[in-house]
């Protein structure tokens, strides 16, 4: 997490002083929603609120919602990290306060088709307890909670859909990052199954 944040930093802030600008894609390469009371707050790669201008990169600095101070909230997915066929998401936050709850969402379209097992990891070493979740939803909707995921879950999808990461803070200080990835199992499979093939006829050649 912390190579992450440092990373992200040195890049919004490159980004800051080279003025760089690029359309938000219609497609959509990832947003970040954060809420605390009745406060919500939508960041969408490349538009108002993105410090960095890098695709599948965002990165908010100095957030303030409901007595929370988020010195920087980032957020890496394809075609930065992974890809549609092998999805990786990426949340780091780091701040403090509040004076209630902090939900943060990380939301991306159009990953598939995908045959894999989701990893799913978190950490938080602050003083915030963080309830950590992952959904998908086959309808490829922004924010869509329809099917919660666990680590080790099996996504086996032809078609287009969503993933979107939860994290709930609870007031404190926090230093969190939430991962995930689904590696293509089916290729794995296939070349883990070619390579003992392989392997077996190597030895049957060598006794005869």
């Amino acid at each position: 997490m912390n190579k992450l944040i440092k990373y992200l930093t040195l890049a919004a802030a490159v980004a800051g002083l080279t003025g760089m600008a690029y359309a938000y894609p219609v497609y959509g390469w990832g947003e970040i929603q954060l809420t605390s009371g009745a406060t919500t707050i939508t960041i969408q790669d490349n538009q108002a609120g993105d410090a960095n201008s890098a695709l599948g990169q965002i990165v908010a600095v100095g957030l303030s919602l409901n007595g929370w101070t988020l010195t920087i909230t980032a957020g890496e997915t394809k075609p930065f990290l992974g890809s549609s066929a092998r999805p990786e998401m990426d949340l780091g936050v780091q701040g403090g306060g509040g004076n209630g709850p902090l939900t943060i969402k990380f939301s991306d379209l159009y990953f598939g088709p995908t045959n894999g097992a989701l990893k799913s990891t978190a950490t938080e070493n602050g003083t915030s307890v963080e309830t950590s979740a992952v959904y998908m939803d086959a309808g490829d909707a922004i924010f869509a909670l329809t099917t919660l995921l666990y680590s080790g879950s099996v996504i086996n999808d032809a078609s287009s859909y969503s993933l979107t990461l939860v994290d709930t803070f609870t007031p404190g200080t926090i230093s969190a990052d939430h991962r995930i990835t689904v590696p293509d199992g089916g290729t794995t499979a296939l070349l883990l199954g070619l390579g003992l093939l392989g392997m077996g006829l190597i030895r049957r050649s060598r006794k005869s």
